[in-house]
């Protein structure tokens, strides 16, 4: 879904007439490493919601990984 929001900035700079060969490389990287790291960011919080509150509502589980998350081991 935040490819999808990067192409639709990407299409308005062009609509208001700066295009993408006129941006600098390094506000294109700065870009591109923000939508990285939010994205990494997004993940790790998914995972460590997922761990300490979700994990805890579900029934017990046979997988031994899964037990362990939701028996905090």
């Amino acid at each position: 879904m935040s490819f999808f929001l990067f192409l639709k900035v990407m299409e308005e700079s062009d609509k208001l007439g700066v295009s993408a060969s006129s941006q600098s490389f390094s506000s294109k990287a700065s870009l591109c490493w923000g939508w990285i790291l939010l994205v990494l960011g997004s993940v790790s919080f998914l995972g460590f919601f997922y761990a300490a509150i979700l994990s805890k509502l579900l029934p017990q589980s046979q997988n031994q990984i899964l037990s362990a998350i939701q028996n905090d081991r």
